[in-house]
């Protein structure tokens, strides 16, 4: 394949062009599946594009509410980037990492030589030539430049006047001397280059060139400039002088006719070429000269003397929309002109979510800017109106004219509206919504009074005319059903997604990503969090506390590089499950005679150097020093190799499930809830609490939302209101210290789909899939419900007993004060919290660096849920009918026979044959046993003999690890 030549149909052969589509119109997916199904290629009320495959592979986008022609990918690109057929075949080129293509050079031609005599240190030139079609086309967005006229020929002719009014040149070539040499950089197709010609000042514009190069100014630079104004002024000036002619002394209505006459509006916006664009449209632009020049008192009073209307036009991205709105604040009477969010849907050249209004009219037509500008008002939210007596005459008050002042209902909701005071959907509350403040990225719920405060507040920090604050006091207009009509706030709060999780603190957020953790300022984010999500910490990231990896052989492994952080070393202590082997036998060992520790070193086959190396522990002081240096650690030097991995894969899996739950996206692949629960073998019913489960889960609130729900209430379950205080800005359903008989099937529908909320004496309303909280069950017992169904929903994570009460099993009790002399949470100070909180988000970007699911060692898990399963009831009669001394097993024992001494010895007369079948299965598993060997049953699964030539019967067999079949033996 040529890297000079790119063949069309090899191209679009790779996958028809679809991945390219939908990386333009986002809105399209899973329009590949379905034909019928439509989408947005440009903001509209009703989606009316589609997507079809052709005959030969290719994908075809149709937009039905535009011009109604099928595009492949390459005549999108050409459409959405107004490019000609060869640069939008090397964009796509280029996405599809085409061999030998790269994106299409927007680089200028280049020379260099030596400074000349004349060309002095700093000095420019400029070599001009006419616009080209070409040139016009990369200033003109689409339906601008078809706003110009009928034709291109009509068009050209109105877009030379255009450039020519606010003084736009077309460069051939410029050079710039530096440090003895100069440089020329040439124009060409694909880089056109112009010059804003202001006289004694020039300013570079090269509209392909990276950011940070796209301006570069030459001559005397004027301290505060605004581009336009003197056109304007000029244009003020005609309209004058036009009606100083027209004046006619003998005309009764000479003197009215006389007012001055102004320009209908005047436009400030961002930038050149966006002033350019509106321009097109027929309206007077002006432009700062900078990004950063501010307008000045001034500067505005000069635009409203010579416009009935001043407009501002900004950007509708962060920085944008914060500028827009101190500016309205400043100037109550500009309007602000604010294009639709529906815009930032759609991307441009480099990748990012349109925002100016050069974007806007690649998609939008003249009327619809039209529109936007009919509807833009100030956030002066009174009238004043000079009070006449009744001959029409001024009235006067103090030498100056009277002034009415009148509340304006419409600029009143806008002016709230912009200042983050707003209504927001609730489908809990009576009313349908609730009033809502927003600040930066942050949602409060507010009451009617907040906003009535704000109102005058602002006034009287105004120092604005008592009357007018008196006017605004008496108005009805501020009650709650004038407040009702405030805009609906629709901001997006799913800060978070498959691959990316925020977490917001006081002045800062944290974007987790599997690649890292990165900092974003405040009020830069295209996202919101309820106030109460807000962590009211001042954060700052650290360096990694851990390393987690996977070797050839596919096990876990994890490096402590920092356990500082207070709750990472409680964590490890929780997964501390052979803590005493470590601290009680092994370090102990030379305290017991020599023929128990040569039992003890038989038993786990250590070698003489490692008894040698645990003998050595022999004082006192040196157990005390061996205590402290592994005092949080996960892989102490008396623990055998297996035993380490076994406790790391216990802490990696914590952290997992820490993150898993910390990550707010459901994924319909993983409908986990994590169960929490002891890692230690107890009897049927037997509680032991004080591992640290609780814990756990009071370090995720200080993160998410939570629902509490008491999971030792035997009736939890039959409650028809048990998610009544659950709503969609829930994050985490936390079921505590759940009982024993807990029916975990009711959990299965909320986790694999849509939750049903029914609140008490209101209306049920359903929260979807995507929008509803995780689970998080912590239990002091075993887990009956392992079928399955039950496990594929389930991620265990297992508590070690390192904190324990004494209940006579263990030589003392043991807290999380005890290891760090203060309570977790309660008593931390400021860099507790920070590592803490990194910590945390650390547990979560290792979490989706995973697509994993990380279970815990489940040896004991399953050998408790067995346990539980049985119950004791079976499970100490099981252990004398099924005993070695009884002769049963490896032998065939008639079932009824079996059952009937169960409910002869346990008296248990309800028990039924299902469940004496399911804890004959469990106690089998638990023992290592095999039930019913798959060879001797028959094809319905069962084994069927006649005993003694006698009647069929049903039998059971209990196989003994390494034993052969008996099927004489009856």
């Amino acid at each position: 394949m040529s890297t000079h030549h790119i063949d069309l149909k090899e191209l679009l052969a790779i996958d028809g062009g679809i991945s390219y589509i939908l990386h333009r119109y986002p809105d399209a997916r899973e329009s590949e599946n379905s034909s019928k199904r439509k989408f947005k290629v440009r903001p509209e009320k009703t989606a009316s594009a589609s997507m079809k495959r052709t005959d030969d592979g290719i994908w075809i986008v149709t937009d039905f509410g535009g011009d109604q022609k099928g595009r492949n990918a390459v005549q999108i690109a050409q459409l959405e980037d107004n490019a000609d057929f060869v640069t939008a075949l090397r964009t796509v080129a280029a996405f599809y990492n085409f061999a030998g293509v790269s994106r299409p050079d927007h680089k200028p031609g280049y020379n260099s030589w030596t400074a000349k005599p004349d060309e002095a240190e700093g000095s420019m030139t400029f070599d001009f030539r006419e616009f080209e079609l070409h040139d016009l086309k990369h200033i003109f967005s689409v339906n601008a430049w078809n706003a110009l006229g009928r034709d291109d020929d009509a068009r050209t002719k109105a877009a030379l006047q255009l450039c020519s009014h606010y003084h736009l040149k077309c460069l051939n070539w410029y050079t710039y001397t530096s440090k003895g040499m100069t440089h020329q950089y040439t124009s060409n197709e694909q880089f056109p280059i112009f010059l804003w010609d202001e006289g004694d000042w020039k300013k570079l514009y090269k509209p392909k060139a990276e950011k940070q190069y796209r301006f570069q100014s030459y001559g005397v630079r004027p301290e505060h400039f605004i581009h336009g104004l003197q056109q304007a002024q000029k244009k003020y000036a005609e309209l004058q002088a036009k009606e100083d002619k027209d004046y006619n002394p003998d005309d009764p209505d000479a003197e009215e006719k006389r007012k001055e006459k102004k320009l209908p509006e005047i436009i400030l916006v961002s930038g050149g070429s966006d002033a350019l664009n509106v321009a097109a449209l027929g309206y007077h632009v002006v432009w700062m000269n900078s990004e950063t020049a501010q307008l000045r008192p001034q500067d505005f009073v000069a635009l409203a003397r010579i416009a009935d209307a001043v407009y501002n036009l900004p950007d509708i991205d962060a920085t944008g929309i914060r500028q827009a709105h101190a500016l309205a604040l400043e100037f109550l009477s500009i309007r602000t002109i604010w294009l639709p969010e529906e815009l930032k849907k759609h991307l441009d050249a480099r990748g990012n979510p349109c925002k100016d209004v050069r974007d806007f009219l690649k998609y939008f037509r003249k009327y619809e800017f039209d529109e936007l500008r009919k509807i833009a008002v100030p956030y002066q939210f009174w009238d004043e109106e000079i009070v006449r007596d009744k001959d029409g005459n001024v009235k006067y008050a103090f030498g100056k004219p009277a002034v009415k002042y009148v509340f304006n209902n419409v600029h009143a909701y806008n002016f709230l509206y912009r200042n983050g005071y707003a209504r927001f959907r609730s489908p809990k509350e009576k009313e349908g919504f609730k009033f809502v403040r927003v600040e930066n990225n942050v949602v409060a719920t507010i009451e009617t009074s907040n906003v009535k405060d704000f109102i005058h507040g602002f006034l009287e920090s105004r120092r604005l005319p008592i009357d007018l604050r008196n006017t605004i006091y008496r108005t009805p207009q501020l009650g709650d059903t004038s407040l009702a009509n405030i805009g609906i706030f629709d901001g997006d709060f799913k800060t978070y997604g498959p691959d990316f999780q925020y977490l917001f603190f006081k002045k800062t957020a944290w974007k987790i990503t599997s690649a890292g953790i990165a900092e974003e300022k405040a009020g830069t984010i295209d996202k919101y969090i309820w106030d109460s999500k807000v962590i009211q910490h001042d954060a700052k990231l650290l360096p990694d506390m851990f390393r987690i990896s996977k070797n050839e052989e596919g096990t876990w492994d994890i490096d402590v590089i920092d356990n500082s952080c207070l709750f990472f070393r409680f964590l490890i202590q929780t997964c501390r499950i052979h803590w005493r082997k470590e601290l009680e036998e092994r370090l102990n060992l030379c305290e017991l005679p020599e023929k128990a520790r040569t039992e003890y070193a038989e038993k786990y086959g250590f070698s003489p150097d490692d008894l040698r190396a645990m003998l050595s522990y022999d004082t006192a002081e040196r157990q005390e020093a061996y205590r402290l240096e592994s005092k949080f650690s996960i892989d102490g030097g008396l623990l055998m190799l297996e035993e380490i991995a076994e406790q790391k894969l216990h802490l990696i899996n914590r952290i997992f499930a820490i993150g898993y739950a910390l990550h707010r996206y459901k994924n319909p692949a993983k409908p986990w809830a994590v169960f929490a629960m002891d890692n230690k073998l107890s009897e049927e019913g037997e509680s032991h609490g004080g591992a640290g489960k609780g814990l756990v889960a009071k370090a995720l609130y200080k993160l998410v939302n939570k629902v509490q729900l008491d999971g030792r209430n035997p009736k939890l379950t039959e409650n028809p209101h048990v998610f009544e205080n659950v709503d969609a800005d829930t994050d985490l359903i936390h079921v505590e210290d759940a009982n024993e008989y807990l029916n975990f099937g009711f959990f299965f529908a909320p986790l694999t789909s849509a939750m049903t909320v029914n609140p008490k004496q209101k209306r049920s309303f359903e929260i979807s899939f995507e929008d509803s909280p995780k689970f998080w069950f912590d239990t002091n017992f075993g887990d009956r419900m392992t079928d399955p169904s039950s496990l594929r929903r389930k991620l265990y994570t297992v508590f070690g007993d390192y904190y324990h009460e004494n209940n006579g099993d263990y030589r003392e009790s043991r807290t999380p004060t005890d290891d760090f002399g203060k309570s977790l949470f309660t008593d931390f100070s400021p860099d507790d919290w920070n590592l803490f909180y990194n910590f945390m988000a650390q547990c979560l970007r290792f979490y989706l660096s995973t697509d994993e699911k990380i279970m815990p060692p489940m040896n004991n898990v399953s050998k408790r849920n067995l346990m539980s399963e049985m119950g004791d009831h079976f499970r100490n009669w099981a252990d004398v009918f099924f005993s070695p001394e009884s002769g049963r097993l490896d032998k065939l024992v008639i079932r009824d026979e079996a059952f009937e001494d169960f409910i002869r010895v346990t008296k248990l007369k309800t028990y039924t044959a299902q469940r004496f079948s399911k804890s004959l299965k469990a106690w089998a598993r638990f023992n290592g046993y095999i039930l019913n060997p798959d060879e001797m049953k028959n094809s319905q699964g069962r084994i069927i003999r006649r005993p003694n030539n006698e009647g069929s019967k049903e039998m059971i067999y209990v196989r003994t690890p390494g034993k052969a079949i008996n099927e004489i033996n009856l």
